[in-house]
């Protein structure tokens, strides 16, 4: 068994939507992962917009999803419940509605780049996926993303500032990122959970089997660390739902 006591946090960069249920799953099952393999992670989540044209209105999210990817009213029922039994067992409430909306994102992003500045990127992304998929609230909307902002205890005034600003694109589709192809979706049914029972220790066994984390398996890449700690990065694929 390996001591994994004195092994610095691994660093792991995440592109992902505030709305991509899948995303939630993905990384609930790589912080599985790490429990079970005692490695400790550091995580940061990049900018990615699913719907950087979406009016401010939204779109109801089950019509949106048949006009964007076909999906028929079955299918659509049929993913909302496998994705509520897969966050239920990793500690994540999806609570689905008829009338459940889907928005632009693109102040939500802003925010969690200005909290990662304040040392709370990560906890302002897990916030607003709590605030979208549980709490039903309207992720677009200013206030909503002040008040998840003072619920971690930073600076309202800040908060409604950073999410104002507008002078920056979103990076990932500029690195040719453009969500999941069709075939991608087809051909992967569902998220693989870390092996049940896998208690191997090791940055290693981490390795192996964080990329089982996804809707379409994200792809765990290690690279060269410019620094002493190790280095990883995630690459989801992306869907609304």
């Amino acid at each position: 068994m390996t001591d994994t006591t004195n092994l610095r946090p691994l660093r792991v960069d995440i592109i992902s939507d505030v709305v991509c249920p899948w995303c939630a799953v993905g990384y609930g099952q790589l912080a599985m992962a790490a429990r079970r393999s005692g490695a400790a992670l550091d995580i940061h989540w990049q900018p990615f917009e699913l719907n950087p044209d979406m009016a401010p209105e939204g779109e109801n999210l089950r019509e949106h999803l048949a006009a964007k990817y076909g999906s028929t009213a079955e299918q659509s029922a049929q993913i909302r419940s496998q994705l509520t039994e897969l966050g239920t067992a990793l500690g994540f409430d999806f609570r689905f509605g008829d009338d459940m909306r889907i928005y632009n994102t693109f102040q939500a992003h802003q925010l969690i780049e200005w909290a990662e500045t304040q040392g709370k990127g990560h906890e302002m992304k897990q916030a607003l996926l709590k605030a979208y998929f549980t709490d039903g609230k309207d992720v677009s909307d200013p206030q909503v993303l002040v008040q998840t902002a003072e619920g971690l205890g930073l600076d309202a005034a800040e908060a409604f500032g950073a999410g104002q600003r507008r002078t920056r694109r979103q990076r990932a589709p500029a690195r040719g990122l453009l969500g999941a192809a069709r075939h991608q979706w087809r051909a992967c049914n569902g998220v693989r959970p870390p092996p049940p029972g896998d208690r191997r220790t090791g940055r290693r066994d981490l390795r192996q089997h964080s990329g089982t984390a996804g809707r379409c398996r994200p792809q765990i890449q290690l690279r060269p660390p410019p620094a002493p700690r190790p280095v990883g990065r995630t690459v989801c694929h992306l869907r609304d739902g």
